[in-house]
């Protein structure tokens, strides 16, 4: 049996969140910066709705929690959009260590709650600079914090849960809502969940 260790990566609502910081922000801002607050506001997400709002790999880098499939997309600088959006310009285009807004896209794709919570944190957080970010992160947040220059450590959903405070049956049920919206399959082994 097989635990799912992610929600699956909501490749359009990644994109849609980076032109929303970068709207905010003065149209430009750092690739890291941008990628750590994405697992901020997961991370508030799963705390409050029991879900993330974009999903995918958790890990912790030096420069902070992030999620890993959008600091690459945003890295590499190879931005597509996915279908249904495939034929639009992408809103935003890498320049050295930041993303620049091109233009705004014309769609709304988080839901009130998710809105909520990504206004949320980018009131408390969006105007940090790298390195307040990071000292931030390292001082409140048990998943983050004493990383080596080579290290990265992956951020497990059953941990992550369980550090905000998930009961274990919550936990099942996050658990549950991950393997549903993923291409993992096998039943939830509960016996892997963190006491």
């Amino acid at each position: 049996m097989r635990t799912p260790l992610f929600f699956p990566f909501r490749y359009n609502v990644a994109i849609d969140f980076v032109a929303f910081i970068l709207t905010r922000h003065g149209g430009q801002k750092r690739i890291d910066e941008i990628a750590v607050l994405a697992y901020l506001c997961d991370r508030v997400a799963i705390a409050r709705l029991n879900k993330p709002i974009i999903g995918g790999h958790y890990v912790t880098t030096l420069d902070g929690p992030m999620i890993s499939e959008l600091y690459d997309i945003l890295d590499s600088g190879i931005l597509r959009l996915r279908v249904p959006h495939g034929t639009l310009e992408p809103p935003f285009t890498k320049q050295e260590n930041s993303v620049k807004l091109i233009r705004q896209p014309d769609r709304d794709i988080f839901t009130a709650p998710e809105l909520t919570v990504v206004t949320d944190v980018d009131a408390s957080f969006g105007h940090m600079a790298k390195h307040e970010l990071e000292n931030w992160c390292a001082q409140n947040y048990p998943e983050f914090g004493g990383q080596t220059i080579t290290e990265i450590a992956t951020i497990t959903l059953p941990w992550l849960a369980a550090i905000l405070g998930k009961t274990n049956r919550e936990i099942v049920q996050i658990m549950r809502m991950a393997a549903e919206g993923s291409a993992l399959e096998g039943l939830l082994d509960e016996s892997q969940l963190i006491p």
